[in-house]
């Protein structure tokens, strides 16, 4: 198994490592509104569905829970599966550049891979986020 030190030449984990920084520096507001939100994507059932699809192919990588429903995840399953997400969200919630910026939902789309009309109405507007 790799180690934080021996990762942190690859690219993409100084990324995962500077997103997770975000939340450990007192972020926590931000965090909870973008955990809530995703979790909310997958519960609703006008979702964006690139999401839930991605986040049922995670779902089915995990390992069963013994004593859960396995047609209905747990809301504990649902916010590991959409951690990655999450974090996402967190980073653009936390920059002082996103937060006053009209293109929010653009950009939160084109970070997660989806369409922005799936996220206009769902994320903060302009000036509102915690």
């Amino acid at each position: 198994m790799a180690t934080p030190e021996a990762l942190s030449g690859w690219p993409a984990a100084r990324s995962y490592q500077a997103q997770a920084l975000v939340v450990l520096r007192g972020e926590a507001d931000q965090h909870l509104q973008a955990a809530q939100l995703t979790s909310g994507w997958y519960f609703q059932a006008d979702g964006p569905p690139e999401l839930r699809h991605r986040w049922d192919r995670r779902l089915a990588a995990l390992p069963a829970e013994p004593f859960s429903d396995p047609h209905r995840p747990s809301h504990a399953r649902v916010e590991l599966v959409a951690y990655p997400e999450s974090v996402t969200l967190t980073t653009l919630f936390t920059s002082a550049h996103w937060q006053e910026n009209d293109l929010l939902p653009a950009e939160a789309s084109r970070r997660l891979g989806i369409p922005d009309r799936d996220l206009t109405t769902d994320l903060p507007r302009k000036g509102h986020l915690p």
